[in-house]
């Protein structure tokens, strides 16, 4: 509709979305992988590496391999059994399990032994279904049967399953991933003429929430500068921001404290980790 409707998303979205609905109606192709994800899956943002590309493993340039990574998605709780003949204090999760394991989510069923979830980070098929994802246990766990309860992405089977249907199987080699998270802190001050208090918290509680919308929205593979966040700082209340922004890094870094930009690679998507606005 274009009377009386609602702007559901960025222009710049927009366009795209209609670039792979002309150009993607061959689903061989990048843009065809990407239209068909789009439409049929919970899938915010993919990326399609291609063969050739450098960000393939070496054993996977050849023609015919596409690693799809994919942001968004829901996160499934699930059970699995298990057994062991013998005392363990590490457990391979199967290929037979969904994959990969969210973080902090497992736990053993009825047992007071703890278990820390060791995600794969540096195979080829770190992030997918096929990943090397491990189970520590906080002690040693005696044979037996277990079962452990856990979690993981549904997004990552939704997507491997529809590319693999009659309809859509284009006979590539295809890996799906779960996108790397890369969380940035931002700290900034921000000035206003007001002198009324509830005001001015009311001003930073609108610039929080608004910068959290808009790093959730950022697509794999976008990168994201000072000027984005100082951009968006420019509300009605808030007069002035100080620049340059207290903190404005990825949260694995040290140092600098302030980027101008923060990049990512094709196989990422910047999130938010610490934000902090002082006012």
């Amino acid at each position: 509709p274009f009377v009386n409707a609602t702007d559901t998303e960025l222009d710049v979205d927009f366009i795209a979305r209609m670039q792979n609905e002309i150009s993607g109606c061959n689903v061989g192709t990048v843009n065809g992988i990407k239209s068909v994800i789009l439409q049929n899956t919970e899938a915010t943002s993919i990326s399609v590496i291609s063969s050739g590309d450098l960000l393939l493993a070496p054993s996977r340039r050849d023609g015919g391999c596409f690693d799809i990574y994919v942001k968004g998605g829901r996160v499934i709780n699930d059970e699995q059994n298990f057994e062991t003949s013998s005392a363990i204090n590490v457990y391979n999760v199967p290929d037979t399990w969904h994959k990969p394991v969210v973080a902090n989510t497992a736990s053993l069923k009825g047992n007071s032994i703890g278990v820390t979830v060791v995600n794969d980070t540096t195979s080829m098929y770190a992030g997918s279904q096929r990943a090397y994802d491990k189970l520590i246990f906080s002690s040693t766990l005696p044979a037996g049967s277990y079962t452990v309860q856990y979690s993981y992405n549904q997004l990552i089977a939704d997507v491997t399953n529809l590319l693999q249907s009659d309809e859509y199987n284009t006979g590539a080699n295809i890996l799906v991933k779960q996108a790397q998270s890369v969380p940035v802190d931002i700290f900034l001050q921000v000035v206003s003429y007001s002198t009324d208090a509830d005001e001015k918290n009311s001003y930073v509680n609108t610039l929080i929430q608004t910068i959290k919308e808009y790093i959730a929205a950022m697509q794999i593979g976008e990168s994201l500068e000072q000027s984005d966040i100082i951009n968006l700082c420019y509300i009605e209340g808030i007069n002035r921001v100080v620049i340059p922004l207290t903190y404005f890094k990825k949260t694995s870094e040290t140092s600098p404290a302030v980027n101008d930009i923060i990049e990512v690679n094709n196989t990422q998507y910047i999130s938010l980790g610490n934000l902090s606005i002082t006012i």
